[in-house]
């Protein structure tokens, strides 16, 4: 579900990523969506969470870098997707 909420923000904008829009890309019920996350901002909340995640999850990872924090960030920053 996060997935698609992240998806349709990048392709189609906040406008358009609508609970419909959601559900219909994630291939659940809005019932079904509704039942994870109540309400868009519960989604947003949801996808914040999981970007905080994301992050720090990184950041533990290029502190530790062989080969230091800078090099890492210039070597792993590229787009993909």
């Amino acid at each position: 579900i996060l997935d698609s909420f992240e998806d349709a923000l990048i392709r189609d904008g906040e406008r358009a990523a609508t609970m419909e829009a959601v559900a219909a890309s994630a291939e659940v019920s809005k019932g079904g969506l509704l039942y994870h996350f109540p309400s868009k901002e519960a989604l947003v909340e949801g996808l914040g969470e999981r970007l905080r995640g994301l992050a720090e999850r990184d950041r533990g990872i290029m502190a530790a870098a062989p080969d230091g924090a800078a090099r890492y960030y210039v070597r792993t920053s590229v787009f993909e997707n």
